[in-house]
């Protein structure tokens, strides 16, 4: 098939786009480069933001961690309060009952 004047046309407006592709990419990669290169001179102004908001973090942590704590000492203690007093529920069944401690009177009237 023939090279036409519309092959020449669609080729042209190809070559076109595909520099509009590129020259978008570029764009983008000049402008990332270029804010890479001006954060490193702003670090210094966020030093401080970062190590305020590490401080909030590691004392949130630490409350957190201190609050975990006392609730499973809370929770130690509550489940020895049950063991105890389980224990002395099963103290009280096995603990003779009054009449039970009385000596028996069929006993005496065996020895009469």
């Amino acid at each position: 098939m023939p090279i036409g004047e519309l092959h020449k046309k669609k080729r042209t407006k190809n070559y076109v786009v595909l520099a509009l592709i590129f020259g978008w990419c570029a764009l983008i990669w000049i402008t990332a480069m270029v804010r890479m290169a001006h954060s490193a001179d702003l670090d210094s102004v966020f030093i401080e933001d970062r190590k305020f908001h590490q401080q909030q973090v590691d004392e949130a942590f630490e409350s957190w961690q201190g609050n975990w704590q006392i609730r499973e000492e809370e929770a130690q203690k509550e489940q020895t309060e049950k063991k105890e007093k389980h224990a002395s529920d099963q103290e009280e069944d096995e603990a003779p009952t009054v009449m039970e401690s009385l000596p028996s009177l069929e006993g005496d009237k065996d020895s009469e």
